[in-house]
């Protein structure tokens, strides 16, 4: 007989797929946005968007796969089992290509036999063996560590915690505004995408005006900062 509904049990079953849902899901999106800040403050992002977002990214897969399985017990409580089964093979066959992944470069054919073998094994185990549920489980806890290591350790933490967007000082603005005056020269800020400045240099610090005499001219005119990063 299918066991009774409760909080309890439910909340349980619900950190077994965070923890498959989480390595596959929002580890990987952690990782990628951790180290890209300025794609939230492109957008004006303040600590709160990141926040949500960050929280949208670890929940919300989780809450679907639970919602979609509370759907099918109630139209029949043993479809529940069985789409439990599929859900758990197919999210340990992708836990799976991602780790094949690791070691081998291509995975190619030999990774979706080997995401399959992994997820059927998995499913199988989960199934029929308690002490692999209890291990799904407790391995949740990585789901925390993650979103702690996105919030806090990434660079996107500079925005968490540094206010980023609390707004421009008003005497600030007015001081500087006071000493540019009403004719203020123009600004052209120019990134070039893969040209090193390493490239540019005579050994020395400076730009080798004979190779780059345009480029030894600009900084000639110009104010050259040598500790710049994009």
């Amino acid at each position: 007989p299918e066991p009774r509904w409760s909080v309890r049990r439910e909340a349980l079953l619900a950190l077994e797929i965070l923890t498959l849902t989480a390595f596959i899901w929002a580890r990987p999106i952690f990782g990628s946005f951790g180290r890209s800040p300025e794609t939230f403050l492109a957008r004006g992002a303040d600590w709160t968007d990141i926040v949500a977002f960050a929280l949208l990214v670890l929940l919300l897969p989780p809450v679907l796969v639970v919602a979609g399985e509370l759907v099918l017990q109630a139209v029949w409580p043993p479809l529940r089992r069985g789409g439990r089964f599929v859900v758990v093979g197919m999210l340990g066959g992708l836990v799976t290509w991602q780790v094949f992944g690791y070691v081998v470069e291509s995975p190619g054919p030999l990774g979706v036999a080997v995401a399959v073998i992994g997820g059927a094994l998995l499913a199988m185990a989960a199934s029929r063996l308690p002490s692999v549920r209890t291990f799904l489980r407790y391995a949740s806890i990585g789901a925390l560590v993650w979103l702690v290591e996105f919030l806090a350790l990434s660079p996107v933490s500079s925005i968490v915690f540094g206010e980023r967007h609390g707004g421009v000082e008003s005497a600030a603005a007015e001081q500087v505004a006071a000493q540019l005056g009403p004719d203020a020269p123009p600004v052209v800020l120019v990134v070039f995408d893969g040209l090193p400045t390493e490239l540019l240099l005579d050994g020395t610090g400076h730009i080798d005006a004979d190779l780059y005499p345009n480029f030894a001219a600009l900084a000639g005119d110009g104010t050259w900062y040598r500790n710049h990063t994009t």
